[in-house]
């Protein structure tokens, strides 16, 4: 269940619609430049894609920045976690190898089932705990 289907309040339903909405848009970008037969539209390049990337990239900042103090806490938390991860949501768009999910990964280790594209939200969570893990163990051996 993602969080949009769990969001309780009207606040956190909006944001989550909102943030879905650029997520539909990233991704149907993203399955041109993977030439996905099912997608309208000429295949892009690299370069097209990261051109046609940034103002999702703008809209998803600036949609985490208004967010970041909601009262609803668990749209802060989220936005929080968009405003200060923003930069990490996107490396697969900017470098070559880098896939937007972790399927590949949990499937050779046999974890799971493909996560579904509406799960922005909890796509969002689950890389921002794991950069979080990430900084805590560097943290803890003195490399950051």
């Amino acid at each position: 269940m993602s969080a949009h289907e769990l969001a309780t309040t009207t606040s956190a339903k909006r944001f989550c619609r909102k943030a879905l909405t650029l997520q539909r848009q990233l991704f149907r970008l993203w399955y041109r430049f993977r030439a996905d037969p099912h997608v309208r539209g000429a295949p892009l390049t690299r370069a097209q894609l990261i051109t046609k990337v940034r103002p999702i990239e703008r809209r998803f900042f600036a949609l985490a920045e208004r967010h970041v103090n909601a009262a609803d806490a668990d749209v802060s938390n989220l936005a929080r976690a968009l405003f200060v991860h923003h930069p990490h949501f996107f490396t697969f768009v900017h470098e070559e190898g880098v896939e937007p999910t972790n399927n590949a990964a949990n499937a050779a280790r046999g974890i799971g089932d493909r996560m579904p594209r509406a799960g922005l939200c909890r796509v969002a969570v689950n890389r921002t705990l794991l950069l979080r893990a990430d900084l805590s163990f560097a943290v803890g051996n003195g490399s950051a």
